[in-house]
């Protein structure tokens, strides 16, 4: 009776440990704050992304141009994949990027998205107090390291090129995320795949915008690793409506087993700067041009005593550049 009793007691312990190490191991967005940091202590660290950015406070730095090799190239068979996460997209072609400050040449790996349940939040950075309602990351790894995994455990093995994304009503369906968003609804559950005759790289990554942030940080999901480079773009992407809603509605967390919780909402809380500097690509003399030169002439008008007292004059200047006082 002893030895029967014996044994229950260790197959129930035995399956309470195999059933918490199960629950702790699969992380999800609902419990961010409470759980990641302890199974995953990475998530812990001082260089930790997304963060907020506001483009003030950013410092320029005159950079090379980022060079994009690859991403024109069509890709066949394209896998889409449900990882209970997001939605991944298998990157089959030579993707590279170089130059800017990156010391070396990132070949494309993963493209996956971030969104929310309505408009008002979804992207994982903040970008002067705005969250956009979704974010695409294109995720490399360092050439030199031969692949991702060796990459991932190195400073600066990881390189994220990431992308907020603006919807309206007004806004016509983005036909380089259409081969995407028409697949969704065949990966509904977690582990569908589903593959796309054809698609590029360029459908999510316009080469020819300029304007960029650039700092170090880490993935936003566990492990956490603090092994990134991360390159975020300035101005959004633009889709309708229609397309938005198509992420929002056709995929679930889980699988067809059990019960269907809605993905979304999938993008991890802010972190902490730590006295990280954010830098920016963009000329400060071409940004504040505008600015500069009513300054100068305001000052001028104020050194001489001109239409001071001509009330006309005020009509004309923009109201936040008139001085308060000469």
């Amino acid at each position: 009776m002893e030895k029967k009793t014996f044994r229950m007691l260790y197959l129930m312990a035995t399956f309470s440990a195999k059933l918490f190490v199960h629950l702790v191991s699969a992380w999800d967005y609902h419990n961010e704050s409470k759980y990641w940091v302890k199974q995953y202590p990475d998530c812990g660290g001082k260089l930790q992304s997304p963060v907020a950015i506001e483009h003030k406070l950013t410092s320029y730095k005159e950079s090379k141009d980022l060079l994009f090799e690859g991403y024109v190239d069509i890709m066949h068979n394209v896998t889409l994949k449900n990882i209970g996460h997001t939605v991944a997209i298998e990157v089959k072609s030579e993707g590279i990027v170089s130059g800017g400050e990156l010391d070396g040449r990132y070949i494309a790996h993963q493209v996956h998205f971030h969104w929310g349940m309505n408009d008002i939040v979804g992207s994982e950075h903040m970008l002067n107090g705005k969250r956009y309602p979704m974010e695409v990351h294109i995720l490399h790894y360092a050439e030199n390291y031969h692949n991702f995994q060796k990459a991932s455990r190195q400073k600066h093995g990881l390189l994220i090129v990431a992308y907020f994304v603006a919807t309206s009503n007004t806004y016509e369906d983005n036909e380089g995320f259409a081969d995407i968003v028409e697949n969704v609804k065949m990966i509904n559950f977690k582990g569908n795949t589903h593959t796309v005759s054809s698609w590029k790289l360029e459908e999510f990554a316009p080469i020819n915008q300029t304007c960029y942030y650039f700092y170090d940080g880490s993935l936003t999901y566990p492990p956490c690793w603090e092994t990134v480079m991360w390159i975020v773009y300035k101005d959004p992407l633009e889709i309708s409506k229609r397309q938005m809603n198509e992420f929002r509605t056709n995929l679930a967390e889980r699988d067809v087993t059990s019960v269907r919780i809605m993905m979304g909402n999938n993008f991890r809380p802010l972190q902490h700067l730590n006295d990280r500097i954010i830098y920016r690509s963009c000329d400060p003399l071409k940004s504040d041009m505008t600015s500069l030169s009513w300054s100068a002439v305001l000052l001028m008008l104020c050194q001489v005593g001109i239409f001071m007292n001509n009330s006309c004059f005020w009509y004309l200047v923009p109201h936040k550049y008139r001085p308060t006082e000469c």
